[in-house]
């Protein structure tokens, strides 16, 4: 788990001089994931594995400059992950699936 908090005060850029802002962001960014083990000896294993994740970006220069009150919207990513992997002596295998 992240908690970040981001604090903007812009008072101009040199090529807009007229952009104001204070603005506070606070984000809350979870990971939780899971793996289980199927089989396991000492030439192979094998496991099945997931996870889900939420991800926040705070706004950029252009985005304050294009925003018309000067408080642009944050960016959210939700990312999801499964798979399978198999390991044995002589070679790996891993499939992933990204949603």
């Amino acid at each position: 788990m992240q908690i970040r908090d981001v604090v903007y005060k812009i008072s101009g850029f040199r090529k807009n001089p007229t952009v104001q802002s204070d603005n506070h962001y606070t984000f809350f960014n979870p990971k939780l994931g899971l793996s289980y083990i199927l089989k396991h000896d000492y030439n192979a294993s094998s496991k099945l594995f997931a996870s889900y994740a939420i991800a926040n970006k705070e706004p950029n220069r252009d985005d304050f400059e294009a925003s018309p009150d000067n408080k642009p919207k944050h960016e959210t990513l939700y990312d999801v992950e499964a798979g399978y992997q198999y390991n044995a002596v002589k070679y790996f295998l891993e499939l992933q699936a990204i949603i």
